[in-house]
């Protein structure tokens, strides 16, 4: 529970300007992959659709995952795929 309390006080002043992070990307030509848990209560699919809908080269995967359990899933994908 201590590393949850810190990863959620050192991620609280993260803020980003989604225009100019995609505008950035765009630029750049990166191609992004963004992994996303289907049953992700603290980062829903719907919070990462604007981001999305700004970047030229995207792909987003959802995963039958909660977020506790995206990374593993993300694994076991990138292992099959």
């Amino acid at each position: 529970q201590e590393q949850l309390y810190q990863s959620w006080v050192g991620f609280r002043p993260l803020n980003f300007d989604i225009k100019k992070l995609a505008q950035l990307i765009n630029n750049q030509e990166i191609r992004i992959k963004i992994f996303m848990g289907k049953y992700d209560k603290l980062l829903p699919i719907h919070k990462v659709y604007p981001l999305t809908k700004q970047i030229k080269i995207v792909e987003l995967v959802i995963l039958e995952s909660t977020h506790g359990r995206l990374v593993e899933k993300v694994i076991e994908y990138l292992k099959s795929n």
